[in-house]
């Protein structure tokens, strides 16, 4: 029995893919999904557990009020960082990954070559087998991929090449830096097209930043060492590489939980690409990413500990809504199944 059709019921994924689909080509002002907690992937025994868990997640995303679909997040706490030979260790809590550069210098960045893409004890052919064993479990092909965690050419870089040297090298040895940074969009490209081939064209954005970007729209990156440079320096470095990602696959969706509010312009470069926007208040705020309201959806969060305006998230998102113009569009994505985040979703979802 196809599980899916039981737990949402007959039509209502393809109804809600129609609607979401629709928001991205720009209609409707602002969209409300639920993310359940996530299902510790990190803490998973075996891949059978995972599986398990993963069973668990879509059942309950059934359940919630908003425009909710089934989907796998391939959160394994790791990213392609360590096809370039970064270390990687799960902290004892499960949760926190620490990850060891594989290279001190830009020389030895530049010798390093990744291991293939489809390596099995790598995340990405670990996350196609999980995949297809969970639309076998199910007896479905409804069910969406959000991919591990991926960070642009300056993000992977920070990670792989000890951060200092790299900074430097900017400065210092401008043209190894370029040189290694389209080696690292080139293998981003590959990674994520193995990933789409593999589960049918079916991801949806990867972990961040739990809105559905369908794979016609583009692709998600975590850009959250963005604020270790200077604007001249992100435009230098990192536009150009964003680009070809975005005329690769249609579109970025760009992760940011730093202050970042200074780089909005850059990111003007990409023209009608830029699918979206996360930010987080009070680090950065909707004014300093009003030059962004052409062409990107905006994805607020709030960290309530570090501001004293707003009671809760939904006093902030009705905020949002009530003192910014109409061309200001919103998803608000709710990380976590709460009796405000189904307030919400009741009261500004379908």
């Amino acid at each position: 029995m196809n599980a899916i059709g039981e737990w949402f019921g007959s039509g209502t994924c393809n109804k809600r893919l129609s609607l979401i689909r629709g928001f991205w080509r720009g209609q409707g002002r602002s969209i409300v999904t639920i993310t359940p907690e996530r299902e510790s992937y990190r803490e998973a025994k075996s891949d059978e557990d995972v599986v398990a868990r993963a069973m668990s997640a879509i059942r309950m995303q059934a359940k919630l009020p908003g425009w909710n679909l089934p989907q796998f997040m391939a959160d394994f706490g790791t990213g392609p960082e360590s096809y370039w030979g970064c270390r990687l260790s799960v902290a004892s809590d499960g949760q926190h990954v620490r990850t060891e550069p594989a290279a001190r210098t830009m020389t030895e960045a530049l010798s390093l070559t990744p291991l293939p893409i489809a390596d099995p004890i790598q995340n990405a052919r670990r996350t196609v087998c999980i995949f297809d064993r969970l639309q076998a479990e199910l007896e479905s092909n409804e069910i969406w991929l959000r991919i591990p965690s991926i960070h642009g050419a300056l993000g992977m870089a920070v990670t792989i090449v000890d951060q200092e040297e790299l900074l430097v090298a900017m400065l210092e040895k401008p043209s190894e830096v370029r040189l290694f940074f389209e080696r690292l969009t080139d293998f981003l490209i590959v990674y994520v097209q193995y990933l789409r081939s593999a589960s049918g064209c079916r991801d949806c954005g990867m972990i961040w930043p739990y809105t559905f970007l369908p794979s016609q729209f583009g692709i998600s990156l975590v850009e959250d060492h963005l604020p270790l440079v200077s604007p001249e320096l992100y435009r230098e470095f990192a536009i150009p590489y964003l680009t070809r990602l975005a005329n690769s696959f249609g579109g970025l969706q760009i992760h940011c939980c730093g202050s970042w509010g200074p780089h909005a312009r850059s990111f003007l470069h990409l023209g009608d690409t830029l699918r979206a926007v996360e930010f987080h208040y009070p680090f950065t705020t909707i004014e300093e990413l009003n030059c962004l309201s052409a062409t990107a959806v905006y994805i607020p969060y709030i960290c309530l500990d570090q501001q004293d305006v707003f009671e809760n998230r939904s006093q902030y998102f009705q905020f949002l809504l009530e003192n910014t113009s109409q061309s200001h569009r919103y998803w608000f994505a709710f990380p976590e199944d709460s009796e405000e985040a189904r307030w919400f979703a009741q009261e500004h979802g379908f």
